[in-house]
Order: structure tokens, then sequence, then C-alpha cells
């Protein structure tokens, strides 16, 4: 009875460091046994599979397009030239939109201001690009997978220059990092007659045809990846008669890849630059 009396009760501060030290114990066993997975994931019995798996996900070849040649008239007038073109668009699906109330929001605000600034760039009513986006970003949050909705909306009319394509990197939501804004650009290549249509049949008319290549891998363990490649036709003229000199020839880029959208070119003794034509 007298043992019970002069039992003293533990002090407050010594409960929760016992505590904290038996979190601390915790979460350190926790870091050790992750730490102890991860290494046995890279050099166990299946690392190498593993390995394997990574490089064939984040490694692979790409089609690079031969720029195709120029054409002059006798006395060194351009009368037909290629000129690299641009599409801009928005994708709803990145994560900071798609699964963010903030980036959602930062979007819904930007529309108005991008919408003028569209419309004042292609002399069209600034209704009209707002009605654009609004539309396909509604249609994308009713998605589902039973009936999937596009997340991709192109917002320009026709393909852009360089500078055009610089100028529009500053417009609202545009001008934020593509896997924050959702901003997607893609490449293509357009023929230019600088004196029009003068002569148009006999120079040659041109236009634009969408391949599915596939890239053959000389890389162990790298995927060999089905590609969309634009290109050029010829229909008439001179462009049909000397298709095959002012064709060129496509080069191969070994490319590792960033994210979702973007795959960063790599230097690698299997490139092969392409040849422009002639």
């Amino acid at each position: 009875m007298a043992d019970d009396t002069q039992k003293k009760p533990t002090p407050i501060k010594t409960s929760i460091r016992r505590r904290v030290q038996t979190l601390y114990f915790i979460m350190l066993g926790v870091g050790l046994l992750i730490l102890l997975k991860i290494l046995y994931i890279q050099y166990g019995p299946d690392g190498e599979e593993y390995r394997k798996k990574g490089r064939v996900a984040n490694f692979g070849y790409f089609r690079e397009e031969a720029m195709r040649g120029d054409i002059y008239s006798k006395d060194m007038q351009l009368i037909a030239t290629s000129q690299k073109r641009y599409f801009v668009g928005l994708d709803f699906g990145v994560d900071s939109i798609a699964r963010s109330k903030a980036g959602t929001r930062e979007l819904l605000n930007n529309i108005p201001v991008l919408s003028r600034q569209l419309g004042e760039l292609f002399g069209m009513p600034a209704s009209y690009f707002e009605n654009k986006i609004r539309g396909a970003f509604n249609r994308y949050q009713t998605s589902t997978k039973e009936r999937p909705q596009p997340r991709y909306v192109r917002l320009t009319p026709r393909s852009v220059s360089k500078d055009e394509l610089i100028k529009m990197r500053t417009f609202a939501q545009l001008n934020l990092p593509a896997n924050r804004g959702g901003r997607s650009e893609e490449a293509t290549v357009v023929r230019v007659r600088p004196f029009g249509n003068l002569a148009a049949h006999s120079i040659g008319l041109t236009s634009t045809k969408i391949d599915t290549v596939q890239l053959p891998s000389t890389i162990a363990d790298t995927v060999v990846r089905t590609q969309l490649v634009h290109s050029l036709r010829p229909l008439t003229g001179l462009e049909h008669a000397f298709h095959s000199q002012l064709e060129g020839v496509s080069g191969v880029q070994f490319r590792q890849k960033i994210n979702s959208k973007f795959w960063e070119p790599i230097d690698s003794p299997h490139n092969i630059p392409p040849q422009d034509g002639c």
C-alpha cells in the first residue's frame, strides 16, 4: 500500500518524448524497408528485367524529316521553298489541370484573355475562340471510360510561323510550362511559293500526307515505335518531275522520354542526320 502511494505519475514531457521516439523508430524502419526493397529491385534476380523495361519505356528512335529542296528560276529567283509551320493547342489531360482544382480555376480565368489575344492574332472574334475552348473543356469534363472525350483542342485555325509561335507562347495560359498549362505544339512542313499562284501548275502543287512509319531499333532493349509523319506529296509540275532530287533522305534521332509529351534528343552513335533535298 505504501509502494502505491509513493509511485509518482509519469511527467507529460516524458510521455510525449516516448511517443516521438516510438514514431521515429517506426518511420526509420519503414524507410529502411523501402531502401532495401529498392536495392532488391535494382540488384536482385529480376533487376536486369526491370532495367530493360525502363530502357524500353524511356528511350526510342524518332524519324527526322529532311527539308524538301528549293526551286529557283533561271535568274536565281526563289519560286518554291519549304517552311516549318506549327499548330498550337491545349491539352486538358495534364495532371495540373485534370487533377487540380487550382489548375482548372486558373485555366477558366485565363480563357477570356487568351481568346482576345488569339482573336487579335488571327483577325477573328474573341467569342469564337472562347466558345471553342470552353465547349471542348466542358466535353472533356464529361468524359468517362465508356464514352471518352477528346482531351485536346487545337487553337490555331491555320498553321503559324516560328515568329507567331514565339508570340503565342506569351499569351495567357500558353505562357505557362507545357506540363502545367497544357500547351501542345505540333510541327509540320508546308510548301511556299513566293509568287503565289503565278505559274503554280508548272512549278508544281503539293499536298500534305500523313504516313505511319516504324523505325527499326539497332540498340538492344529499345522499343520500335510507330509514328505519324507529316510529309509533302508532289502532285504536278516540277515538284512531281524532280521529286526524287527534291525529297531528300530522312534521318533517325535517338531520344529520351522526359514527360508524356516531350522527348529530349540525346547523342548516340546510331543517330543519322537527315539529308535535305537538292
